[in-house]
């Protein structure tokens, strides 16, 4: 009332609480940078571990397969369950840590690519 005495305009509650919401939507957008900009290194800082991880695992996967040699006398299905094994052993911090996307990609960059197909022999 006293800004209606000198002259001037009252304030009304609906004008009230149009600058309160226009002050809460600054600082909500404010907060919302902020926390973009930590969810951003975040997720920086997540993916520089998860190419670490992924880089340790295709080694480790690339060593132990490749000192593998199963036994002369072994079947099919033994070699293949000894290799299931060894893969489930060394595969396994990877798929706890990023689940099964990482342990596949894991996988297929330790395993060696060739620029043909190799046919096998015939018999």
């Amino acid at each position: 009332m006293l800004a209606a005495k000198a002259g001037g305009s009252a304030a009304t509650p609906s004008m009230l609480a149009t600058k309160a919401s226009d002050a809460a939507a600054g600082a909500a957008a404010g907060a919302a940078a902020a926390g973009a900009a930590a969810v951003t290194a975040a997720a920086k800082l997540r993916d520089e571990h998860f190419a670490v991880d992924l880089l340790t695992c295709i080694r480790e996967v690339a060593a132990e397969v490749s000192s593998y040699s199963p036994p002369t006398c072994a079947t099919a299905e033994e070699v293949l369950d000894e290799r299931a094994e060894l893969l489930g052993r060394v595969l396994a911090p990877t798929l706890d840590a990023y689940g099964q996307a990482a342990a596949l990609w894991c996988t297929f960059y330790a395993t060696p690519q060739y620029a043909a197909p190799i046919d096998p022999p015939a018999m």
